[in-house]
């Protein structure tokens, strides 16, 4: 993964807190986004550090195996960790996006707001170290790879996902033997950089402002998922899910 210099870095103005206007925070590691970022670190980046191990070792196996054995190239772990990666790119870029104004807005970013939560993903982290990826590549990688239908049709396009240690960590999509595939080792890489740097961003007071538009998106998305949650346990239609909604989430009142 290319990472810029110190003095490369520009930050995104969520991040900095220059004017006298945003106050420091007095206990940034107790706030609601610093809580959320060490639960991602605790289990999303443990959990893609073992899948990587899994492949890491199918991949010595492949040496013993040969390409015509049947088993060849299997127990990767490809598609878990794939998915595992766009969900987390997802996660992070929906709490740090700055367009969630109103109850409307973060409805739409938790519905249907995949692509624009992955751009704002990247766009942070592009201003805060990491390498670039333009809107446009992300859009085309979503529309190829993150589509639900057209994933399942990788063999028909001719597209494929890749994970192999012999992967380059700047490309999002390599060709190999003349097939492009989604580089699963860009993306898994990217976010094991990419943590460290917005758990340092919310664990430092001095920058409220990045912290209070995280504390505040995490607060309205929560609120909304419980209004949506009410909404499917009333609607006309729904009785036989009441029990399991009372049962399973005791702490909602519906």
């Amino acid at each position: 993964m290319h990472r810029k210099s110190k003095s490369q870095l520009n930050y995104h103005k969520m991040s900095t807190t220059t004017t006298t206007m945003v106050p420091s925070v007095a206990n940034p590691t107790s706030t609601l986004s610093y809580r959320f970022i060490e639960k991602v670190e605790k289990f999303t980046i443990i959990d893609i550090d073992k899948l990587q191990a899994i492949a890491i070792d199918s991949e010595a196996e492949d040496t013993q195996r040969g390409a015509s054995n049947p088993l060849f190239g299997t127990g990767r772990c490809t598609t878990a960790l794939a998915g595992l990666c766009f969900s987390t790119v997802e996660q992070i870029g929906i709490i740090l996006r700055t367009d969630l104004r109103t109850s409307n807005d973060i409805k739409d970013a938790i519905k249907g707001g995949n692509l624009k939560n992955a751009i704002s993903f990247f766009d942070f982290f592009s201003l805060n170290g990491l390498q670039s990826v333009t809107p446009a590549e992300i859009e085309a990688v979503y529309y190829l790879f993150r589509n639900k239908i057209t994933h399942n049709l990788f063999p028909k396009h001719g597209l494929g996902a890749a994970q192999n240690i012999a992967n380059p960590l700047n490309q999002f999509v390599v060709s190999i033997n003349g097939v492009y595939s989604l580089n699963v080792n860009f993306l898994a890489d990217y976010i094991k950089n990419a943590v460290p740097i917005i758990k340092g961003l919310l664990g430092n007071p001095n920058n409220a402002g990045l912290i209070i538009t995280v504390d505040n998106n995490l607060q309205g998305i929560q609120a909304e998922e419980e209004h949506l949650l009410r909404n499917k346990y009333h609607h006309i239609g729904n009785g036989h899910l009441q029990p399991y909604f009372s049962q399973w989430l005791p702490n909602i009142t519906f």
